[in-house]
């Protein structure tokens, strides 16, 4: 897309770069501290472990910008695009909202807060370690968390699907569950139909789920080894 082409006053013209030279010090060196990604249709994989590089598949530079911190990738219509960043990168905040297509992140990545915002097409994170606040929204896609669940859990599920696997145990939580006609497991423990209830383990730390027609999982590494 040409960047003249952008809505003005979304970014300067300065902010864009195209990622031609994978060595470049300023590429190599990304400073930002937060991520934003629209997604249409076609894939996203992003790879921990290496020099900063976003290109489509086959190589070809892909445009992002960079402002305020926030490294903002637009909305991708079709193709794959391949991010990598640094190895255990670190984000404040993690913003992902996908329509129709698919994204994938595999880390180790550190971040305080995600948001995530699923149409109807499919999200994997592995080894995505989250410390403080995780709102997971899925419409009728597919959402798959594997790393550290957040001190706050907010997962909204209508009639897709939602599993989510982390650190610790089933008691490091207390549970709000709000279903209609859905089917939540937390562990063993199986809720079906239409129903709300509070789980209080006296835990400092809360998951909140909520379901329409559709299903969540929530299980611990401690119980079960991937």
């Amino acid at each position: 897309m040409d960047s003249g082409s952008q809505d003005a006053g979304t970014v300067s013209d300065e902010a864009v770069r195209n990622t031609e030279a994978a060595t470049d010090n300023e590429q190599n060196n990304p400073e930002f501290m937060n991520i934003e990604i629209e997604l249409t249709t076609g894939t996203i994989k992003i790879y921990s472990g290496g020099a900063f590089s976003l290109t489509y598949d086959g190589g070809k530079a892909a445009e992002y910008s960079i402002t305020n911190s926030t490294l903002y990738i637009p909305v991708q219509n079709a193709g794959e695009l391949i991010l990598t960043l640094p190895d255990e990168y670190t984000f404040d905040t993690v913003i992902i909202s996908v329509d129709q297509g698919h994204l994938y992140m595999e880390g180790p990545f550190y971040i305080k807060d995600l948001n995530l915002d699923l149409g109807e097409g499919e999200v994997t994170l592995e080894k995505v370690f989250v410390s403080e606040s995780s709102v997971i929204n899925v419409k009728r896609g597919s959402a798959f968390l594997y790393g550290t669940l957040a001190q706050t859990v907010e997962a909204q599920c209508k009639e897709g699907k939602i599993q989510i696997q982390g650190d610790g145990q089933q008691t490091d939580y207390n549970y709000n569950l709000e279903l209609s006609d859905a089917d939540v497991q937390i562990e063993d423990e199986n809720y079906h139909g239409t129903l709300q209830k509070t789980i209080d383990n006296g835990a400092e730390d809360t998951i909140n789920l909520s379901c329409t027609k559709g299903e969540i999982s929530v299980e611990f590494e401690s119980s079960r080894r991937r």
